[in-house]
């Protein structure tokens, strides 16, 4: 087997042996020391091992050497041919050739007697990655075939095929031997690109691992763009000049898939996620006509890592996305097909934005060519500013005054590199989509409000469950009330019905299809009908029951037959006349004049406790209508005012009822306070039969006993400090029940 020898032709210092010294003067390359036998052996050759794992050159640097015959004599020129096409071969292009020379043309033979030893050491971890980026390029396999990772793949080859010119080109000129080229001009040729491939290489290693460990697409996505993102942001402290720019492109080209589904999802309220990538995921299992749509027909993924500067982004995207649904469902078109959204996709807005703030934020030509400023030199510059960093920044903005670092392909603006990219990021993503995202709804607030009536129908229930409308429910409650005391039947629901409807007629015509009463009775249906199992249905439209939900209805209900016991008790004492005012027995007295004076008292003491008893649920009455659902009224009119989506009316709207449903004692946390007042009530109706039937003394004595120790406990209650955090503006029924208190015998 012949032996390969580099040997050098010629004994004078040639130019790639200056090149290289002044390589190694400017510590651009650190020559490595080594014992030579011979000067004009080069170090690389008598190692044991191969500088570069690579076939192409394995066969070109043997270990032996002797004096057989067939040994061939190589020169720096043919080594570097060799090199060429090894890096050639690294990036996938195989069937690249190398122009031959013209006849007539030669260039001198180099020696490689002052090579360094370690320069083809230095090409092999370029080789590897090469290597490994080429190999996922051409064996891509079907786990990595999402939208995402096509872009990614798509943006490593645009990289690639970069470095592969750049090779070609230089390689053109060694093929035209017009000048002198050498292996170490290569090597400083690609000195940044062998950072940043090897940058790169190591980047996808990492994105690499989590893929082929996590099969969902989701988790996937998210990793490749926050290693891509936290890579660039290394990038712009460590290697600002050339692998800052190339990672700034493969992160904008990998996020435009993601950018093309929210683009086509606030647009037309379609997610189109062949992969299961996005971010957002819809549940089929809910019709728009659900009444939870709005909290369950989206949900977000709750993927970790998540990126940065695409946290705040979720929520403005997710509240987009539905008000786009609805608008669809509603047959609505958005705004943007109307005309009123800016031109152009979302991505393209993103690219631009972002070159703009990146090109000319702190407007730096206007700072540098006011009339005010002196521009000062470079040395002027450091000796006025002591702090290095500050003279760093002042010195990069000067730079950028005059220039913006743009890409001939897709657009993108290197930022100042004192500039940090999250804000910047976050800039030019945040207005344009939040823009786009009030467009769409306020176009559904709008066709709520006109077209749907919702203002209408919360107002309807307002004036019915809440009695705002006091003069037509009145009539209502009036008649239900008769017909309680004469004993007339009053539990059917046709007929509660139509009473309903003909009380309301008169200004709310509109409602009566929505409208109708059922009475709820208990387990036992043969038990006589109670004012507490009365309950007036709401059938709400779609979608307005997206904001009135039958939860809600449920409250309201309960707060409406609350209120009802109230006026019930307020009607029953009301309507006592001193005329029906009954004798009181005393049979035990013979005495006539003792048996008037004594009926006298009782009748005194029956009618001052129907005042106390009146005074007390007046009080109540007003408290909760005055202070508890009138304030609560005019909040929420607020709150609706000013709500700028769907999702702040619907929290608006439920707090509401919440609010009003604690502050009229009908959830647990007011149980005590709501039984002590329907005692009250109770011994009112007492009163009421006592005041038409007559009662015997003890009888009184433990109604007025009761109602004392009733009234004392509530206003007690009530001035306490953790009721007042409970029921806002109590203070008002606290100061009427407390100095009004009737004294204990």
């Amino acid at each position: 087997m012949p032996e390969t020898v580099i040997v050098s032709c010629y004994s004078f210092t040639s130019e790639s042996e200056e090149n290289n010294m002044q390589a190694i003067k400017s510590h651009e390359i650190v020559h490595q020391k080594s014992c030579l036998t011979a000067s004009n052996i080069p170090t690389f050759a008598r190692q044991k091992q191969c500088s570069i794992k690579n076939l192409s050159l394995n066969g070109l640097f043997k270990k032996k050497y002797g004096k057989d015959s067939t040994s061939k004599i190589l020169t720096e020129y043919y080594v570097l041919h060799e090199v060429l096409w090894t890096l050639h071969r690294s990036c996938g292009n195989k069937n690249t050739t190398v122009k031959s020379t013209e006849s007539g043309n030669h260039t001198k033979v180099l020696t490689v007697a002052g090579l360094p030893s370690f320069c083809v050491n230095c090409f092999n971890p370029l080789v590897k990655a090469l290597e490994e980026i080429n190999f996922f390029l051409n064996n891509s396999g079907p786990q990595e075939q999402t939208l995402t990772y096509q872009a990614y793949t798509v943006a490593l080859s645009d990289v690639v095929t970069e470095f592969n010119q750049s090779v070609a080109d230089y390689e053109k000129g060694v093929a035209q031997q017009k000048a002198t080229s050498t292996i170490s001009q290569l090597l400083l040729r690609l000195k940044s690109w062998t950072f940043t491939i090897r940058a790169i290489a190591a980047m996808h290693t990492t994105i690499m691992q989590m893929s082929s460990s996590v099969a969902d697409n989701n988790t996937r996505i998210t990793h490749l763009l926050s290693v891509v993102y936290d890579s660039a942001q290394k990038a712009q402290v460590t290697n600002y000049c050339t692998l800052y720019p190339v990672l700034l492109k493969i992160l904008f080209a990998s996020l435009e898939p993601f950018f093309n589904m929210v683009d086509l999802w606030l647009d037309r309220g379609v997610i189109v996620d062949p992969y299961q990538e996005f971010g957002i995921l819809r549940n089929e299992a809910v019709s728009p006509q659900d009444e939870r749509f709005w909290s369950k027909v989206f949900v977000s993924r709750t993927t970790q890592p998540l990126i940065s500067f695409l946290k705040p982004l979720m929520d403005d995207i997710l509240l987009g996305g539905r008000s786009v649904e609805l608008l669809t469902q509603l047959k609505r078109k958005s705004m943007r097909v109307n005309g009123g959204c800016p031109a152009g996709t979302l991505m393209q807005t993103f690219r631009n934005r972002f070159s703009r703030f990146a090109s000319g934020y702190f407007e730096c030509g206007k700072l540098l060519h006011s009339s005010n400023v002196t521009v000062t030199t470079k040395k002027d510059l450091k000796q006025e500013v002591r702090n290095p960093l500050l003279a760093k920044a002042f010195e990069t903005l000067r730079n950028h005054s005059n220039r913006s670092k743009r890409s001939k392909d897709d657009g993108v603006c290197v930022p100042l590199e004192f500039y940090p990219l999250l804000p910047l990021l976050e800039r030019s993503l945040l207005e344009p989509l939040r823009s786009r995202q009030r467009l769409v709804c306020r176009a559904l607030l709008d066709t709520l409000y006109e077209d749907c009536c919702l203002k209408l129908h919360i107002l309807t229930i307002r004036r019915i469950h809440l009695m705002q409308a006091g003069d037509l429910m009145g009539r209502f409650c009036q008649q239900l009330f008769q017909k309680l005391e004469t004993g007339e039947k009053w539990d059917n629901e046709s007929s509660l019905t139509l009473s309903l409807l003909n009380c309301i007629s008169s200004r709310m015509d509109q409602c009566g299809s929505y409208l109708s009463v059922t009475i709820k009775r208990g387990s036992i249906q043969q038990t006589p009908a109670n004012l507490v199992d009365v309950q007036i249905n709401y059938k709400v439209p779609w979608p307005v029951n997206l904001v009135i939900t039958q939860d809600s209805i449920f409250h309201y209900n309960s707060v409406l037959r609350f209120l009802m016991q109230i006026k019930q008790g307020m009607f029953s004492l009301q309507h006592l006349s001193f005329k029906d005012l009954s004798c009181m027995d005393v049979a035990n007295v013979t005495h006539p004049r003792q048996q008037e004076l004594l009926s006298a008292n009782r009748q005194h003491r029956l009618q001052l406790l129907r005042a106390w008893l009146l005074y007390f649920i007046s009080s109540v009455d007003n408290y909760i209508m005055e202070c508890v659902l009138e304030s609560s009224h005019i909040r929420l009119d607020m709150q609706l005012e000013n709500a700028v989506h769907l999702g702040q009316i619907i929290d608006s709207h439920q707090e509401y009822v919440i609010s009003i449903h604690k502050q009229c004692l009908q959830q647990p946390s007011g149980a005590f306070l709501r039984d002590a007042i329907n005692e009250v009530l109770s011994i009112a109706r007492e009163v009421v039969i006592a005041w038409k039937n007559g009662l015997e003394l003890e009888k009184l004595n433990k109604l007025e006993e009761n109602y004392v120790r009733h009234h004392q406990f509530v206003a007690a209650v009530l001035g306490t400090d953790s009721v007042h955090s409970m029921l806002p503006h109590v203070e008002t029924l606290a100061a009427a029940l407390i100095h009004s208190c009737p004294a204990t015998r």
